[in-house]
Formats: C-alpha cells, sequence, structure tokens
C-alpha cells in the first residue's frame, strides 16, 4: 500500500517542517501547492510565502525524491487540489491540512483498514485546539467534530476536490461524494487540529475568509474572542459562550486531558522562535 500527501501551504510556520517530519517516512510522494489564491492576494498583496516556508521545503532533507513543490499564482483552494491530485501514484491520497497531525502509525493503520473495505474515503475526528495547546474549541455535545474526509483511495478518472472536500470527475467536471467508512471502525484515532493556537496564523485566515466571504466573520471576533487569550481563557472556560469566529453550530471552550502527537514538541519550539523575533 502507497500513501500518497497532498497539501496546500503559504505561509506554513510554524506547521511545515514539523508535518513533512511527520509524514516523510510513511509516504510513497508528497505534492505540496505553495502560494496564495486569488484571494489571498487581493487581501494581502502577495502570491509567495514570506516566511520561510519555501526554503524549509527546498532544504528539507529527502533522499528517496519523495517531496515535489508546485508553485503557481492560483485561482483557488480547488484549483491548488486539483494540482496536487494530477499524476500522484499511491493507492491512498491524503489530503492534509497542514495545521492538522495524525500518528503516523494511525494514519497507516486506518490506510489499510480502507484498502479492505467497500468503501472510498474514511473521516476521522478532529480535537481542534484554541488560543494554546491545553484548549479545546469543541462542539455543543461533543469535544472533537467530525469534519470532512481527508484520506481518500484514489479513483480512476478523478481528482480531489478542496470544496466541497470530495471526489472531482475529470470528464464531467462535477465534484462526487465519496462513499465513506464509518470512523467507528478506526476507533481511538484522531486528528489534532493547531488552526487555532498561533497567532499570525488565525489573523491570516481571519482577514482571508473576511475578504473572499464577505460579512462572514462575526464583528469584533479577534478582539473579543481571541486577541490576548490567556488573560481571558478562564472566563470563557467556565462561561460556555460561543467563540465560533462564524455563524452556524456554537462551539465553546473545553480543556485538553489527552496527549498530543509526539512532533508537535517541534511545533511549540517554532512557535517559541517566531515569537522571540517579533
Amino acid at each position: 500500500m502507497k500513501i500518497s500527501v497532498g497539501m496546500l501551504v503559504v505561509n506554513g510556520r510554524p506547521f511545515i517542517e514539523a508535518q513533512l517530519k511527520n509524514l516523510y517516512d510513511i509516504a510513497h510522494e508528497i505534492v505540496i501547492c505553495e502560494g496564495g489564491d486569488k484571494f489571498w492576494h487581493a487581501r494581502h498583496g502577495y502570491w509567495r510565502s514570506t516566511d520561510g516556508t519555501i526554503d524549509i521545503i527546498k532544504n528539507f532533507p529527502d533522499p528517496d525524491k519523495k517531496i515535489k513543490l508546485i508553485q503557481k499564482n492560483w485561482k483557488n483552494k480547488n484549483e491548488m487540489s486539483h494540482t496536487f491530485s494530477e499524476g500522484m501514484t499511491g493507492d491512498i491520497i491524503y489530503s492534509v491540512d497542514l495545521d492538522e497531525f495524525m500518528n503516523p502509525t494511525e494514519l497507516v493503520a486506518v490506510c489499510k483498514k480502507l484498502m479492505t473495505q467497500p468503501f472510498t474515503s474514511v473521516t476521522i475526528p478532529h480535537y481542534v485546539f484554541y488560543g494554546d495547546f491545553e484548549t479545546l474549541m469543541a462542539m455543543e455535545h461533543s469535544p472533537t467534530w467530525v469534519q470532512v474526509p481527508r484520506i481518500f483511495k484514489r479513483q480512476k478518472n478523478s481528482l480531489i476536490h478542496h470544496l466541497p472536500m470530495a471526489y472531482w470527475n475529470m470528464t464531467t467536471k462535477t465534484p462526487y461524494n465519496p462513499k465513506k467508512m464509518p470512523h467507528k471502525m478506526v476507533p481511538d484515532v484522531f486528528i489534532y487540529h493547531y488552526s487555532w493556537v498561533y497567532r499570525k496564523s488565525v489573523r491570516d485566515k481571519i482577514a482571508y475568509y473576511a475578504h473572499r466571504i464577505p460579512g462572514c466573520i462575526r464583528k469584533d471576533w479577534l478582539d473579543k474572542y481571541f486577541e490576548d487569550f490567556a488573560s481571558k481563557k478562564d472566563a470563557l472556560l467556565k462561561s460556555k459562550e460561543n467563540i465560533r469566529p462564524t455563524e452556524g453550530a456554537k462551539q465553546f471552550l473545553l480543556p485538553f486531558k489527552g496527549k498530543h502527537p509526539e512532533i508537535v514538541s517541534e511545533i511549540q519550539k517554532d512557535i517559541a522562535l517566531l515569537d522571540a523575533v517579533k
């Protein structure tokens, strides 16, 4: 069984090096589409990463020539996902967000399980971290989110689509849904998602989506719920106030009582380095 990894990145610190270290040994190939899309460029004024991401990718030890870097001024994230999945040769495609991590041994086990089943994808519950590494952004009835599929069997005449996360039929030019394996078939396996931890990446994310979808971000959300989080954390944990940045199902904070993947210490070190040079 061969696992092909696809990822989209612009300004990938503090996650990119840790992600490559986490996946390199188990990956058959890693295809990285680097650069902003037209919405990123319109909001931030540049296309290429400015934080050292490109140098990290190019200088990462790659003795088996697994890593392929594709750089372009992208139309949107769908184009990026289509591009990384086109020409992949693995049995499984793992479409990974840069800031989410799985235990590599568990990832391999899930992929092997999927290969024995009549399903074409699997959705893994996410722990989503908020503000720091000890606090979760939880759903109303669960500490985890059951999000979109990330792990797919490679299908003929199909690419990976980003929004919605699905297959893309290359003939009809339309998305179609995978047949999802119930996550209860791989119990006690989680994705650890650190998308709301590093301050700069959160600010960039909010600015990007506020420009891409005007009005989607709640007014004053950054100042009220995210900036100076340490001073607000205890009150937000106690109040169960809705801290979701967009409209939708309520999300509130819970303390995390589990164990992070080992690679996360690398992210914490890079955050310390980035904060030290501010």
